[in-house]
């Protein structure tokens, strides 16, 4: 029986190990997305419990916007109860979840200033959770 749950939780380790330093390995500088649309696919964490549900501590994306005003589309489709948070060059912070309505899919467009902007991809439910996410210049 001990032999089990040793087992048992070196792979429930490993497996989390896995997702973070998946999370650090897709973060990346881009400016603007190219391709456009630029799509990542991941696994959402839950290292980090927040008010935008349970993300990780580090951001799945990183893109400076180098003209004022730039016209940008974010999408985010994924299981459980996906959220965004985007935080901005003067640390300013936006939390965006699914609207229950739209079956987890969360989308985001506007004119944007220029500087850097941190992209999280959470989850309001505990757990890990496969997403998709877009990011369009328009």
């Amino acid at each position: 029986m001990r032999a089990k749950v040793i087992i048992t939780f070196s792979v429930a380790l490993a497996i989390a190990n896995v997702v973070y330093f998946a999370s650090l390995a897709l973060s990346q500088r881009i400016q603007p997305p190219k391709p456009n649309p630029l799509i990542i696919s991941g696994l959402s964490s839950r290292h980090y419990s927040s008010s935008c549900g349970f993300i990780s501590k580090h951001p799945i994306q990183t893109i400076t916007i180098t003209k004022p005003n730039a016209n940008f589309y974010f999408k985010v489709t994924g299981g459980g109860e996906p959220t965004l948070l985007i935080r901005g060059p003067k640390g300013q912070s936006f939390c965006i979840p699914a609207d229950g309505g739209n079956g987890g899919q969360i989308e985001v467009s506007g004119l944007w200033e220029q500087g850097d902007y941190n992209l999280f991809v959470g989850n309001r439910q505990s757990g890990i959770f496969s997403f998709t996410l877009s990011i369009n210049e328009r």
